[in-house]
């Protein structure tokens, strides 16, 4: 399942038109203009790096670093409210690493998401604890035909996937910390099954929300399919909180 960390930014954040200015008014001090470049290397200085991941490579294509979509990405963003999608600013995001060697396949990145307002990166992240959101989810993954490629095979095969969504207990010191696991188990042909896990660790601070994500997947026959290693995902999330505490 999807795994999102959300980051603080002590300020919130508002997209200028034309997409290349963002106001940040700082508590207790007048509004400052910053630029979408600075904003993009304040994600840098969070994000993860590849000396963070020992082990895992950065992924042969390469990421798209800016997105209009939320910590849970696309797909999921159809099951929250417009509210909270319209309170997304921007989202800037780390290199995918991989583990591509050896079965599960694994990865993980992260991401820093830009908020109109505190609450609203609060309220997008808390919607996904909900019986509503877990139903339009199955629903949307249920009506959505989808294709693999089954390891051992060269033909594209129909899946069906059948999506299970649960909430993760994360904790770090001093923010709340939100978490969930979005598991999928799919028939894969005559290789077997396929299955999958992608978690979504997040918390918030001011109004940029953090997100770590991280996946494992197996397809077909290449063994039993685990998720992503949990003390790594704490470290991983421990360390994008201290550098969001660094920057203020």
């Amino acid at each position: 399942m999807r795994r999102r960390i959300v980051a603080t930014l002590s300020v919130p954040v508002i997209l200028i038109a034309g997409g290349v200015t963002i106001a940040v008014a700082g508590s207790g001090s007048t509004t400052a203009q910053v630029t979408k470049a600075q904003a993009v290397a304040y994600a840098d200085a969070i994000n993860l790096r590849a000396a963070d991941v020992p082990g895992l490579e950065e992924g042969r294509l390469p990421a798209k670093r800016q997105t209009a979509a939320g910590p849970f990405g696309r797909g999921m963003d159809m099951c929250e409210s417009a509210a909270a999608r319209a309170g997304l600013v921007i989202g800037i995001s780390s290199p995918r690493f991989e583990h591509l060697s050896s079965r599960p396949i694994q990865g993980v990145s992260s991401g820093v998401y830009f908020f109109k307002s505190e609450a609203l990166a609060h309220g997008y992240l808390a919607a996904a604890d909900s019986a509503r959101f877990a139903a339009c989810l199955e629903t949307a993954a249920s009506n959505q035909p989808k294709t693999v490629t089954c390891e051992g095979s060269k033909v594209a095969q129909p899946m069906s996937s059948e999506p299970h969504l649960s909430m993760l207990a994360a904790s770090l010191p001093d923010v709340r910390t939100y978490g969930v696991r979005l598991a999928s188990h799919s028939a894969c042909g005559a290789a077997g099954r396929s299955e999958s896990y992608e978690d979504f660790l997040s918390f918030v601070r001011g109004d940029a929300a953090i997100t770590l994500n991280a996946t494992s997947i197996t397809l077909g026959a290449s063994g039993e399919a685990h998720p992503f290693p949990a003390a790594t995902e704490r470290r991983l999330l421990a360390l994008l909180q201290t550098r969001a505490n660094k920057k203020g």
